[in-house]
């Protein structure tokens, strides 16, 4: 398994878990059952319906449906019909979040916002136009008329000169998501933060560099949550490094929440960001080569992730991919007596690690452990621990098929599971095989009913 797939797995997490879904025809019946009696408020297209939603969905919307308050498909991928989609955002005056996909141009977005001037939630399709063009300052216009938009996103599509637009509506925004943005590079980017003074949650790419989440932590002195993702982890550039991360963490205060995914980083910085900011709750780091040592003593990563365990008292969550040695389970296991949730890839040399973290960490609910080292030992010292948490997850370990046979027949109620999606999983296996995946989880309904052939329940 490659570095990255490791770490999209764990940043953000993303729970194997398999959605039921069912025909479109039967989804679009469900949804106008639901709009004739009035129960539907709401309607988000989630990555899993975007395959089975195609045509002119928007039609099925009735015209009595009035009562729309958030209407989202950033994630549809197909064209859209535009017609039904005004006519739906015209009759629908409690409208309040939007979020477009990419096929709906910027002369209906133009037309949509002149009929939804109270919009709070505004996420961005196609934003590619000529900023001399008519249609580009009639959406001046309509953007003026926005100033109740607090929550800004999408730009899938976009002409960076264009961004000048919304420098009008930006001193009101409180959350700002450019994650999906990557023709907004660092110079546009930072020009847009300018006006954010009031910014509590910023998701952006590592485009923005160093300089500019210095600009950040000099404007937005009310963030509360931040995350920089890798706008191509493959290339390998030092987008974002340790000093990124340091002024973040002294230029704001309030800062509790943090995904940040970097080529770079030193025990040092970590060591006065756990100083700088003791009230995280969430920290989740990604070293993206996790073969590199600090980048001033060639050191493990132990004593700065040590440090953000001991400092920050509160900590909930806690993902981190980097060098790493058992030493560092010892400290969380010592020190993060709060923590619930803990992922965690390339991580350790021994059994000793998993031991040392379980032992410690009383409160832990949700674990997930990719690409190390632990094995049989680690996962059978304490089966009793199992019961008190809601899942363990592991993938590319050193645990065998004959251990997690042992665990499923020592703990009856918990359910334990073999993934293995490239192949079917084989019944008379050699117990000495080692799995490729296991997901334990607690549950009162026994074994799941609609597992795929390739997950095996022991």
């Amino acid at each position: 398994m490659s570095a990255w797939s490791s770490f999209q797995g764990l940043f953000p997490i993303s729970s194997p878990w398999f959605l039921l879904v069912v025909m479109a025809s039967q989804l679009m019946a469900l949804l106008l059952l639901l709009l004739i009696a009035g129960f539907l408020g709401s309607w988000t297209c989630k990555k899993t319906m975007s395959k089975i939603i195609e045509g002119h969905w928007l039609s099925c919307f009735p015209d009595t449906c009035t009562s729309l308050v958030s209407l989202n498909f950033a994630c549809l991928k197909g064209e859209v019909n535009l017609a039904a989609l005004e006519r739906l955002i015209a009759r629908s005056p409690n409208l309040r979040s939007l979020r477009l996909n990419h096929a709906v141009p910027l002369d209906v977005l133009q037309s949509i916002l002149t009929r939804a001037p109270h919009l709070v939630d505004l996420g961005v399709g196609s934003y590619v136009n000529d900023p001399d063009s008519e249609t580009y300052n009639k959406l001046v216009m309509a953007i003026r008329n926005c100033m109740s938009v607090k929550s800004l996103s999408g730009f899938l599509e976009v002409a960076p000169p264009c961004l000048s637009a919304f420098h009008l509506i930006c001193p009101n925004l409180t959350s700002l998501n450019l994650s999906y943005a990557p023709g907004i590079h660092g110079a546009e980017l930072i020009k847009l933060i300018r006006h954010c003074r009031k910014l509590q949650r910023l998701w952006i790419l590592d485009c923005i560099g160093d300089g500019g989440l210095e600009v950040v932590a000099s404007t937005c002195k009310d963030l509360q949550e931040i995350r920089v993702f890798p706008s191509d982890p493959y290339i390998g550039n030092a987008a974002v490094t340790e000093a990124g991360l340091v002024a973040l963490s002294s230029g704001c205060p309030k800062l509790h929440s943090i995904l940040y995914f970097c080529q770079q980083m030193t025990n040092a910085a970590l060591i006065t960001v756990a100083k700088n900011c003791p009230n995280f709750t969430r920290f989740r780091l990604c070293i993206l080569d996790p073969t590199k040592p600090d980048a001033e003593t060639n050191q493990p990563f132990d004593e700065g992730f040590g440090a953000i365990a001991r400092s920050c008292k509160g900590l909930r969550r806690l993902s981190m991919a980097g060098l790493l040695t058992d030493q560092v389970f010892l400290y969380i296991g010592m020190y993060a007596k709060q923590l619930e949730m803990l992922s965690i890839a390339f991580a350790g040399n021994t059994d000793k690690g998993m031991q040392d973290l379980l032992n410690g960490c009383k409160k832990l609910r949700k674990l997930e452990i990719r690409d190390c080292p632990f094995g049989n030992a680690a996962l059978l010292m304490d089966v009793g621990k199992y019961e008190t948490m809601r899942s363990l997850w592991m993938s590319s370990c050193e645990v065998t098929l004959e251990a997690c046979k042992s665990l499923a027949k020592k703990m009856p109620r918990l359910n334990v599971e073999i993934i293995n999606e490239n192949d079917q999983m084989d019944v008379s296996a050699d117990d000495r095989q080692k799995v490729e995946k296991m997901f334990l989880y607690r549950t009162l309904a026994g074994r799941r009913k609609d597992a795929p052939e390739f997950v095996w329940t022991l």
